[in-house]
């Protein structure tokens, strides 16, 4: 219609950037207590198998992920998971001082 400016406000409006929107944190390997992570990937069917390894410890995870969701985000939540095993070994090691691997038999 002729005077109507529904089109130039919605253009505006869409432009704007919402207040709320979620910003994106990102978490360094310091933040989470590791030093150095090596990542390896590999495309199983429609998945992606990730391994995370830290080299000072030695321990490494293994998570499969979803590719749609991106190198950085995959690599952020391989990270994560290997700092939460990492902590958790040591909990374990400082309750039973006699089990030194993770195997409990």
């Amino acid at each position: 219609m002729p005077g109507d400016n529904t089109g130039a406000t919605c253009n505006t409006i869409c432009a704007m950037r919402s207040p709320y929107r979620r910003r994106r944190r990102s978490i360094s390997l310091p933040d989470l207590g590791l030093s150095e992570v090596l990542f390896e990937f590999a495309k199983v069917g429609r998945h992606l198998r990730v391994n995370a390894i830290d080299p000072k410890t030695g321990t490494e995870i293994t998570m499969v992920a979803d590719p749609r969701y991106g190198e950085t985000l995959i690599k952020r939540l391989a990270a994560r998971k290997l700092a939460y095993v990492i902590r958790k070994q040591a909990e374990r090691r400082s309750r039973d001082p006699e089990s030194q691997s993770g195997w409990d038999m």
